[in-house]
């Protein structure tokens, strides 16, 4: 099926951003770098095992040369041209409302492959959304808004998925410290499925506070994060025109997550890229 972007919005300012967005943003749309990163996402529901790291490297190989017309079908991160590093993926979980592991996510070391791959050398961290546990059911149902995200003038976001991003942040730092990813000389990407999403939509804005350069990534069926004030800045920082690249909503069929919550002064961010469920 084919994606076409879409603005978030009947908001007439977010609209009046969200059109500059969309020119920008068609030609970054890279489908094969989705499904790299959709198998990321796919990936953070296995949780802390230990064939994850395998799994994640078996999915994006260092090449080895040009594939034969013959060979199997190339890896998701193979056809977007790029590759994990070797001994670069990182896995961590959290304890969140007294439910052990309730949170959970994975990040590695990737690096352009070929002539035309559209990512630079850098880190993507993918979180995982929600499992069947109390803990993210409760978080899913603070729907309550928040006043507490630093730098995000004004913007109030959901209280359940900003509480899950502060169990987390500490440890996604850490990691990155070790992969000697730093701000201002290391790219990141972030993806995530449903909550997951959203509290990767928190992560990029506070690592782009504290000097870190966001690449274009892709998040999956995301529910909507915050309100009018957050809509309007997150769109006018992952626009792809200046330091930062797009985030992107990937959102498929009728499913009704994007929309959710449904009622208060939520609203949609960004460019959504929409595949009909056929």
């Amino acid at each position: 099926s084919q994606a076409a972007a879409s603005l978030p919005s009947p908001d007439g300012k977010i609209q009046l951003v969200g059109e500059k967005l969309l020119s920008a943003a068609r030609s970054l749309y890279f489908e094969p770098a989705a499904k790299a990163f959709a198998t990321f996402a796919k990936l953070s529901y296995c949780g802390d095992l230990p064939g994850v790291p395998g799994a994640l490297a078996t999915s994006c190989p260092l090449s080895v040369g040009q594939v034969a017309s013959t060979s199997p079908p190339m890896s998701p991160c193979t056809q977007a041209n790029f590759s994990v590093l070797p001994g670069t993926v990182r896995t961590f979980e959290k304890t969140d409302l007294d439910v052990w592991g309730s949170l959970f996510g994975l990040l590695a070391r990737i690096k352009p492959q070929g002539q035309t791959s559209p990512l630079e050398s850098g880190v993507v961290i993918a979180i995982r959304g929600s499992i069947d546990n109390l803990a993210n059911s409760l978080r899913d149902k603070q729907t309550e808004l928040v006043r507490n995200l630093t730098g995000c003038s004004g913007c109030r976001v959901h209280r359940g998925y900003y509480e899950s991003f502060q169990v987390l942040e500490p440890l996604v730092k850490s990691h990155l410290q070790e992969l000697w990813c730093s701000p201002r000389n290391c790219k990141i990407y972030v993806t995530g499925h449903s909550s997951g999403a959203a509290v990767a939509a928190l992560l990029a804005w506070t690592l782009a506070e504290i000097g870190y350069t966001i690449g274009t990534s892709y998040l999956f069926e995301s529910p909507q994060v915050g309100d009018a004030a957050f809509a309007e800045q997150m769109g006018a920082r992952f626009s792809g025109q200046a330091l930062h690249g797009v985030v992107f909503s990937v959102t498929n069929g009728k499913d009704s997550v994007p929309r959710w919550p449904f009622e208060g002064a939520f609203r949609a961010w960004g460019v959504e890229a929409y595949y009909n469920a056929d």
